[in-house]
């Protein structure tokens, strides 16, 4: 049965109606001059369907015609039918096979450079440091070695302990491994003093083990000892000895930064807040926009993070860029703690700065002439100034 099924479609088949006075003289008549016909089914008294071979429908109509029936090709069926709704679509199919070299040809190349795992590195510095190097968006993928690549990202920073570059389609990825802080630290069973990493007025020292040097409002300078981990004692003769810890403690002082530059938008938006939307799309150095930017200085306008341009699920060398452009008229202005709520998260994106360790913070507000506000801000932080130094016991 299987086997005459695909015969059916490899050759091609009608659906075909039949109507006249008793339709079933006809099916004997199709059935005395040998002609192959299958799944029969009666409409009415005076229609019956079935199905046909392409090459058998011709005499099938010729003994319709003598003995009085109408005919008609309800449907076609196969392979030959597929084929002709093909070439129908000739235009169709040449798009879906240029757009299918095209995707297949941008597959050999680097569309998209993904680097994860840096937080001391700028990443504009690194992307500079391999397109350098030819590595870059638009590069063949199979004509640069990456080992060489790991190297000079190696030796350019040496911060870096580990480099690694893997493909995912058109799409590089990068992983960064940084070395620990520069600052050494001992095994806990070596014997250390706590020094300073910097100088500064110190707002409070805790020593978790060890003897304390200094005590909250003196001035230190970088080196000066803080926590000793030489303890001394006296001997059974009354003489003056000292064993060796490993000292342990928290020293802190406040130290003010000033960030500047810093852009914030100065309204709340809301998600139901009305806007116009622009998008543009950008190749290389070359940028189209479909709608124009809003001009008037009572608009602000929210940039979305740009995205790749993807045909079927693979990115092109096109990014599309979209501004939401907001009437300020009808926009609510920030308060002061909105805004340096919103400083400190920026500085915890852009310095690491935990805002728990922030005592106090001052703004110096400019606006811009495209209303965001440009930010000074002078910022006051406990830090954690222990560094630790083994003892010499000789």
């Amino acid at each position: 049965m299987l086997i005459l099924k695909f015969y059916h479609y490899i050759m091609g088949y009608y659906l075909v109606e039949i109507k006249g006075l008793h339709p079933e003289k006809y099916i004997n008549l199709i059935n005395h001059n040998n002609i192959s016909i299958w799944d029969i089914k009666k409409l009415d008294k005076t229609t019956i369907v079935f199905k046909i071979m392409l090459t058998d429908f011709e005499k099938a109509e010729q003994i319709a015609k003598r003995a009085q029936y109408i005919i008609d090709i309800k449907n076609e069926y196969g392979k030959k039918s597929i084929f002709k709704s093909l070439k129908k679509r000739r235009v169709f199919i040449f798009s879906a096979f240029l757009i299918s070299v095209i995707i297949f040809a941008f597959s050999f190349f680097i569309w998209d450079i993904q680097i994860t795992g840096t937080d001391r590195i700028d990443r504009n510095d690194i992307l500079s440091t391999l397109e350098d190097a030819g590595f870059k968006e638009g590069c063949y993928k199979y004509g640069v070695d990456k080992k060489e690549i790991s190297k000079v990202l190696l030796n350019t920073y040496h911060d870096l302990s580990d480099v690694t570059i893997d493909y995912k389609g058109t799409q590089a990825k990068i992983k960064l491994v940084e070395k620990n802080t520069p600052i050494k630290k001992f095994n806990k069973s070596k014997a250390v003093d706590l020094v300073a990493g910097k100088g500064g007025k110190i707002e409070s020292i805790i020593a978790y083990n060890g003897i304390k040097k200094v005590k909250k409002g003196d001035k230190v300078k970088k080196g000066s000892l803080l926590i000793s981990g030489k303890i001394k004692y006296e001997g059974k003769e009354g003489d003056i000895k000292h064993y060796y810890i490993h000292a342990m403690g928290d020293v802190f002082i406040n130290t003010t930064y000033t960030y500047k530059d810093i852009i914030i938008n100065p309204y709340v938006i809301k998600e139901n807040d009305e806007f116009i939307k622009e998008t543009a799309y950008s190749f290389k150095n070359r940028t189209i926009s479909y709608k124009k930017t809003v001009a008037n200085k009572s608009y602000i306008g929210v940039k979305e993070e740009k995205k790749k341009v993807k045909i079927l699920f693979i990115p092109i060398p096109i990014e599309q860029s979209t501004t939401k452009w907001y009437n300020i008229n009808n926009l609510t202005k920030k308060d002061e703690n909105q805004i340096k709520k919103e400083v400190i998260e920026v500085l915890n994106k852009t310095q690491n700065i935990d805002k728990d360790n922030i005592v106090d913070i001052y703004l110096s507000i400019d606006t811009l002439d495209n209303n965001y506000y440009s930010i000074t801000a002078k910022v006051k932080l406990k830090e954690n100034i222990v560094e630790e130094r083994q003892i010499n016991k000789r």
